[in-house]
Parts: C-alpha cells; sequence; structure tokens
C-alpha cells in the first residue's frame, strides 16, 4: 500500500497526484492512503504518522509552492 502525505503548502496536492499516476502507471497498487497536515510548519499528528508507518509499504511527502 502506498501512502501520500500532503504537508499543507499550496500545490503539494497536485504534486502528489502527479507521484501517484506515475506511480499507479507502473506498479500494481492495491490501494493509497492519502492524509494531509493542517499547516507545513506544523508536524504531523503522531496518529496520522503511527497509521502509515502500520498500513504502508511506502510513503511519499510532498513540498508544494
Amino acid at each position: 500500500m502506498l501512502g501520500l502525505l500532503h504537508n499543507g503548502k499550496v500545490n503539494g496536492d497536485r504534486l502528489l497526484d502527479l507521484v501517484r499516476e506515475q506511480l499507479a502507471a507502473r506498479y500494481q497498487l492495491r490501494d493509497i492512503v492519502v492524509v494531509s497536515k493542517p499547516s507545513a510548519s506544523r508536524v504531523a499528528d503522531p496518529a496520522v504518522l503511527d497509521r502509515l508507518a502500520r498500513e504502508c509499504d511506502a510513503v511519499v511527502t510532498a513540498i508544494g509552492d
């Protein structure tokens, strides 16, 4: 399972969409977990990080702008 963590910056979600499209074209992804931080200046909630660590084989995060 792939995890995508949007850091809250402008266009980070667009970048992650492109990453997801490219990875899905190359690999058979069984599922994708998409989560967001409320702000780039804040640390991700521990429960979110625990979920990503528990459920995902790989996690990609992106910085926008």
